[in-house]
């Protein structure tokens, strides 16, 4: 089997209020944070449309999953049935 990388999903979250205490630990991997300033850079966000661009700038929450996987777009191996 493929050597796992470490991988992360990013969900932005619109309509939350400002002065969460973050982060917030869910499960192994996943957290409610601040939104990472890598996110936004324009590798990231090129095939977003302006107007999410723009709404992107603004959100200040996100959902985090971190996760093993052997490339991008595998699932992670240890929720594989």
């Amino acid at each position: 089997m493929s050597e796992t990388k470490s991988w992360c999903t990013v969900v932005p979250l619109m309509n939350l209020d400002d002065g969460l205490k973050t982060p917030v630990y869910f499960a192994k991997g996943l957290w409610l944070t601040l939104v990472p300033d890598w996110i936004r850079q324009d590798a990231c966000t090129e095939s977003l449309s302006s107007l999410d661009r723009e709404t992107l700038k603004q959100l200040r929450y996100a959902f985090i999953v971190e996760y093993a996987a052997p490339c991008f777009g595998a699932p992670d191996p240890a929720l594989s049935i």
